[in-house]
């Protein structure tokens, strides 16, 4: 992500799902994306995955984090910042 909106990612899986969808229950394997950036690039973050997703509508959801070891915020905030021109 050459714009940055977040300072890193753990990708999980595959793990196996369990969903209603269009009425019907499924199953399928996904992968779980983590992406780690701040409040003030959330949006625009947000906006990037829902633009781009392939599926109508992703799970896209919020995990505010209260509290972390050590220097992992500053970190955070550091690198998920705009690239300087």
């Amino acid at each position: 992500m050459s714009e940055r909106w977040a300072a890193g990612a753990q990708i999980v899986g595959p793990a196996v799902s369990a969903f209603w969808h269009e009425g019907e229950f499924g199953t399928g394997k996904e992968r779980q994306v983590l992406l780690k950036t701040t409040r003030a690039r959330h949006p625009e973050l947000k906006a990037h995955l829902l633009a781009h997703h392939p599926w109508q509508n992703p799970e896209v959801t919020t995990v505010p984090i209260e509290a972390g070891s050590k220097g992992c915020p500053e970190w955070i905030a550091a690198h998920a910042q705009p690239p300087v021109a």
